[in-house]
């Protein structure tokens, strides 16, 4: 065959790298095209002409090179097409073609070509589109506008518990239109010069502040920002928007020169603050926290102090200096019989016990983080291959595009599925948890109070001197299941079980001062431990972390304690591929870096966690068990031993976040 027969189209495939176009990353794909017209797929064409054409139907195509043109009109995109436009040309074109292995050939190629353009003018600075936010491109405008204010406004920034995020468009259309409609009011009322129309007279400007007031309430609660705190929030908006409103109307003076109608300053300001308020109850956002609080033994300790935010987090919390075990039979706890939970005979380092608030746990991270790097209601829905990169695609039509993807998004989660795992199974038990809140000291001290039998295991665990979070285990039947839902029915429900089986009297009272906002019931999952036997942790740029990982029951209460222990090992490895030591890598070579350490890190924490999630499942089932058998052996025999294995999972040191 000649060189004149052959056709070379020069293309990165999907399951490569992106990179610059230099001859050693892209790939040559020679294409034999016989001596007659290129077969058309339906309706559009794919032919590709090069040189000159005879005048009967057979051609002798030159070699050529895909060019971006050539790629935009054999997709039938403009110039200015998004991915998502692209990419459903592409599938469009390939769903008619079948049969045709060079067209689609041609239609593959095309689609690389583009994609590696759209990397270039990002890589060169220019912007490429405004939904796809990069993992490794902080927006210029946010680091300008952060950089000229201030040292304290940015510390205040830096440490507060909100962050500024981008609504919902059902969010949005609907606090417009309360908003919207205030304004109108508003408006309406400032333009009357007579107070007998409806919606005017002296009354109704504030009676409409006071609703909109309400509505900020009711919209900010809404984000599970407490009410004390949305408060002060809407009424710092409050105070704005009339600082800001009156500034204007001094200069506007409507008074004397009335502006479309409005004559009096009273409505200019309040137009400000209801604008002010329909902002700060948009945009603001809260930290998300699912559950209340997770006990955190020595193990997570140690790896919140490699993440150096131990020492503050300490102070918050009560030290648990002893376990006592309740007797469902006496319906008594019997601190006699408790277990240390302080040094261990005959070792250096004591133990440490503590009973960790979540939302504290998350606002200590979220304040070593740069502004802006948490995104709230950020539910991923797809993941797409880009090359060495990964494509998230939430549900909010946003796409982020990053270098390494760490699936660290619960027991549901969406990057545990793109690698091939099955949903987590289900245990057959469920777990009700909830937290009190006293006006004045509880009086539980230092203990860890916990009791099993008869079906159920349950407890209680102070968090600090007023705040105890508690915990109810058990196995529903087909007429609990609806409770999920209806937390009246939860706590009703629990409250009855404490009172047949003579719970002690501390539990009961630990859970009826609990409102009913603070109750939360779910199905009890975990990780079949040989799945993670065969199947690999990591992919290419993309591991798992945390509940993705290696969801387990809370019987050994090593839930949250190995998911520290994953964000210490998997940044302690991930350092390494990112440090370059002065040298310069392509993408390629990153790729392969961040492969070869999430390998690593996957080696390094699969053997732990398999023992957790199969140490954690055989406690449940034994502590939980109502058969005399088992219930025998567990209250007479194993009890000693099941407290021992219980503090020996803890003694592990997961070191620190550089390399040892």
């Amino acid at each position: 065959m000649s060189a004149a027969s052959a056709t070379t189209l020069s293309a990165v495939r999907p399951n490569r790298l992106l990179s610059q176009p230099a001859v050693g990353v892209q790939t040559k794909l020679l294409l034999t095209i016989a001596k007659q017209p290129m077969r058309r797929c339906r309706r559009r064409s794919l032919e590709v002409k090069a040189g000159s054409q005879r005048a009967d139907d057979s051609w002798s195509p030159a070699p050529f090179e895909m060019s971006v043109q050539t790629a935009l009109k054999l997709l039938g995109v403009s110039d200015g097409a998004t991915f998502e436009e692209i990419l459903s040309a592409k599938n469009s074109i390939l769903a008619t073609c079948k049969d045709d292995q060079q067209a689609i050939t041609q239609v593959e190629a095309a689609y690389d070509m583009l994609l590696m353009r759209s990397l270039n003018q990002r890589q060169s600075g220019k912007v490429v589109n405004s939904d796809i936010r990069y993992a490794d491109v902080k927006p210029s405008a946010g680091v300008g506008m952060r950089g000229s204010m201030p040292q304290w406004l940015q510390r205040t920034i830096k440490t507060s518990p909100l962050s500024l995020e981008t609504p919902s468009t059902a969010d949005l259309g609907l606090q417009a239109g309360v908003y919207g409609a205030f304004m109108v009011l508003t408006y309406a009322n400032g333009v009357s010069s007579s107070s007998s129309l409806p919606y005017t007279g002296p009354d109704v400007p504030g009676l409409i502040l006071a609703s909109s007031f309400g509505a900020s309430l009711y919209f900010m609660t809404k984000k599970k920002i407490k009410l004390g705190k949305a408060t002060v929030i809407t009424m710092g908006g409050l105070v704005a928007g009339a600082v800001v409103g009156s500034a204007v109307e001094n200069w506007l003076q409507v008074d004397i020169v009335p502006l479309f109608g409005i004559h009096t300053p009273a409505t200019v300001i309040s137009e400000f603050i209801l604008l002010s308020q329909f902002l700060v109850s948009l945009y603001l956002d809260n930290l998300r926290v699912a559950g209340f609080a997770f006990v955190t033994w020595s193990n997570a300790w140690r790896a919140l102090d490699a993440l150096g935010i131990a020492h503050h987090l300490r102070k918050l919390h009560l030290q648990l200096h002893q376990l006592v075990v309740g007797s469902p039979v006496s319906g008594k706890f019997n601190p006699a019989s408790g277990i240390s939970l302080m040094k261990p005979q005959g070792k250096e380092q004591e133990r440490e016990v503590r009973c960790l608030q979540r939302k504290l746990l998350l606002e200590s991270l979220a304040k070593e983080l740069p502004t802006g790097t948490i995104r709230f209601s950020s539910k991923v829905v797809a993941i797409q291959d880009s090359g060495s990169f990964k494509l998230l695609h939430l549900v909010d039509g946003t796409i982020l595009k990053t270098k390494v993807l760490i699936g660290c998004d619960g027991v549901n989660s969406v990057v545990a599925s793109y690698l091939a795992f099955h949903k987590p199974a289900f245990t057959g038990r469920m777990a009700v948890r909830g937290y009190a809140h006293f006006q004045e000291p509880h009086g539980f001290g230092h203990k860890f109070y916990q009791l099993a039998g008869n079906g159920f295991r349950s407890g209680f665990i102070p968090c600090d001197d007023q705040t105890v979070y508690w915990f109810f285990t058990f196995t529903p039947s087909s007429q609990d299941k609806d409770m999920e839902e209806n937390p009246s029915k939860m706590k009703q429900y629990v409250l009855s079980k404490l009172a047949e089986y003579h719970f002690p009297d501390e539990l009961k009272n630990v859970v009826e001062r609990s409102e009913v906002k603070c109750f939360l019931v779910a199905p009890l999952r975990y990780r079949r431990p040989w799945e993670l036997v065969w199947k690999p942790v990591s992919q290419g740029n993309v591991c798992l972390a945390g509940d993705a990982f290696h969801p387990m029951t809370p019987d050994l209460g090593q839930g949250g304690c190995s998911a520290l222990e994953d964000g210490v090992v998997l940044a302690r490895c991930l350092s390494k591929a990112l440090k370059s030591n002065g040298e310069i890598m392509d993408d390629k070579d990153m790729y392969g870096r961040i492969e070869m350490c999430l390998k690593d890190y996957s080696k390094e924490r699969k053997w732990r966690c398999i023992d957790l999630i199969t140490t954690s499942y055989m406690i449940g089932v034994i502590q939980q068990s109502n058969g005399w058998v088992v219930s025998f052996l567990r209250d007479k025999i194993l009890s000693g031993f099941l407290a021992w294995l219980l503090v020996k999972k803890t003694d592990f040191d997961c070191g620190k976040l550089g390399p040892p």
